[in-house]
């Protein structure tokens, strides 16, 4: 348990550390104005000292009284340039290592392979990216504000010291009250803090999954238990929030009830000491001006300890999203281009080991992926696949043939075996099998809610020749000719206004505009009446200089396929060409005859 505190502490100083390191500059000059915001307030407590005890000593308005007014005045207006320019310094600082974090963040998900990017659904992760952001953020904040209010409470305990001992005494005394209180109820706060978080991410995600699935919904009638499961999970979270901000209020309360007894008990002893002409008026003006800020102290010491363990929280939601045990790392220094346009280098060098040399072969040697350390998976897949030719990979359903797929374009990590491009091993095929290389069609293609244009272009520049050429290999031309607003019709969350055939026709017509020279597809014609799907394969044969991996158990691309893989129990049953397979393949011949 000390360990896990130790590292907690740890990261906790690193991740501020590196946060003030990004913008040195800027966080020096925030830290020295916020420590002179609250450190200056000291000068109106001498004044008002002054002044009150300028008219002790005479009824009369003075120079000397004008000059402290004058003073007064200055300091006024001295406060209020420098919070200017302080919240200035805060609020851009604040907007640079946001843009840094949530930068390395979408790097980091950009950098996992496909199947690992998420373990949270896209509305948790969002609520990652917002709120715990700005949490880690709050503590660079809360941080200048403790700074601060302890450098006046310093200068003022000596002030004050020198004036009476034993009042000041008493003025400090809940300063150690609320130090025990807070450190005794911080397990609390992260614990409740942690809940609440949970429970709202739960929403979030619930609620982006009814906006990607209304179609589907609509279709079961499921309406009203969708409805119904979110006033379940609204119910949870009201719960959850409550004791989150009660048991903070709670504390706040404590906070205040414990420094409004020090107050009364210091403004007793005060109204004594001055009956007894032991204590001045401006003495007194002085201690009831700085109690204010004294207060102010212990008011913030107990939200920053309450802060830091939110933090924590927050930290520690980071590190499950992006699987990492150094959140800390995610404000390493990168350059985030809040004001210009990213260099084309810098798009390039993003993915450092692209293939250069135009495709001649695919070799796989003992290709093997177990899912989750199980027996289910692929195992000793040995293929070549020359350019130009034409390859189905068929199977029982669950035999290992979208994993193979996978497998091959980096989707899954290879446990075993090696993928050799050209002759040459990769050694990180997720981020080598891409475009314009390698372009991919999944089983169950992802759209976004955009126009119809921007999901096959997916924000390319290209020609209206291109695009017209990707939607008739696609053949989704007369689709799109009957869509009311054409290309530019917006297809909604996940295309909830197409069909599943149309669905898998955009996906290919993304793929088509990549023009690689690799495709793979799987299973892009299961929605597809039989007409479209002839149609579909004869163009993809005509395409003579593309290299095609395809995973299909139809007769139209399996009598036209130049090299057949069979799939058994996640292993290569046998390859051939269609005739070769009937006449000597069991497994093959049950399917193809069904």
């Amino acid at each position: 348990m000390r360990g896990k505190s130790n590292r907690k502490f740890k990261r906790m100083v690193n991740l501020t550390w590196k946060m003030i390191l990004y913008k040195p500059w800027l966080s020096f000059v925030d830290m020295i104005l916020w420590l002179f915001i609250f450190a200056y307030n000291i000068v109106p407590a001498i004044v008002v000292k002054e002044f009150f005890k300028k008219l002790e000593q005479s009824s009369n308005i003075d120079k000397d009284v004008i000059f402290l007014l004058a003073i007064l005045g200055v300091a006024a207006i001295t406060n209020m340039v420098t919070v200017y320019f302080g919240g200035l310094c805060y609020y851009v600082r604040d907007y640079y290592i946001k843009g840094l974090i949530k930068r390395n963040m979408l790097e980091g998900i950009f950098k996992k392979r496909g199947s690992e990017a998420l373990k949270v659904s896209s509305g948790e992760a969002l609520n990652h990216f917002k709120d715990d952001v700005e949490e880690i953020m709050e503590i660079l904040g809360y941080g200048d504000d403790f700074i601060g209010t302890a450098a006046f409470t310093i200068i003022a305990f000596i002030i004050m010291f020198n004036i009476n001992p034993m009042v000041t005494l008493f003025v400090f005394i809940p300063t150690n009250i609320v130090m025990l209180i807070g450190k005794k109820v911080s397990k609390k706060i992260g614990k409740y803090r942690a809940e609440s978080r949970k429970q709202t991410s739960k929403i979030s995600g619930f609620i982006q999954e009814i906006f990607s699935s209304i179609q589907g919904i609509k279709i079961t009638g499921s309406e009203k238990n969708m409805v119904n499961q979110l006033k379940i999970l609204n119910k949870q979270r009201h719960k959850a929030m409550l004791k989150d901000i009660t048991f903070t209020e709670i504390v706040n309360s404590i906070y205040g009830s414990t420094l409004s007894i020090g107050t009364s008990i210091v403004l007793l002893l005060c109204a004594r000491l001055i009956t007894n002409g032991e204590f001045s008026v401006g003495d007194f003006a002085f201690f009831i001006y700085c109690m204010e800020y004294v207060t102010d102290f212990i008011q913030r010491t107990g939200d920053y300890i309450t802060q830091i363990k939110q933090t924590d929280v927050a930290l520690d939601r980071l590190e499950e999203l992006m699987g990492i045990e150094k959140v800390e790392d995610l404000v390493n220094s990168n350059e985030i281009y809040l004001n210009k346009e990213i260099p084309d280098k810098v798009i390039e060098d993003f993915n450092e080991e692209v293939i250069e040399d135009k495709f001649r072969t695919l070799e796989l040697n003992g290709l093997g992926y177990n899912f989750n350390d199980s027996e289910n998976g692929i195992k000793d897949v040995n293929l070549k696949i020359d350019k130009g030719t034409f390859t189905v990979v068929t199977g029982r359903i669950g035999s290992g043939k979208t994993t193979l797929l996978k497998t091959i374009i980096g989707l899954l990590p290879n446990h075993s075996g090696e993928i050799i491009w050209n002759g040459e091993k990769l050694s990180r095929t997720d981020e080598q099998m891409i475009p314009p290389k390698v372009a991919y069609t999944g089983q169950i293609p992802r759209l976004f809610s955009e126009s119809l244009r921007e999901n096959i272009t997916l924000g390319e520049s290209c020609t209206d020749e291109q695009i017209e050429e990707a939607i008739s290999s696609a053949v989704l031309e007369d689709d799109v000719r009957n869509m009311e607003d054409g290309l530019n019709t917006v297809i909604g969350p996940q295309g909830v206004k197409l069909s599943g055939g149309q669905i898998q026709r955009v996906a290919a017509a993304r793929m088509f505009m990549k023009n690689a020279e690799l495709l793979v597809l799987d299973d892009i014609s299961s929605a597809l009446d039989v007409e479209t799907e002839n149609k579909l394969w004869e163009r993809l044969f005509e395409k003579k200089n593309t290299t095609c991996i395809v995973v299909s158990n139809k007769k139209v691309a399996l009598q036209r396929a130049d090299n057949i893989i069979v799939m058994k129990d996640g292993r290569v049953e046998r390859t051939g060409t269609f005739k070769e397979l009937i006449e000597e393949c069991e497994e093959f011949r049950e399917m193809a005859l069904v």
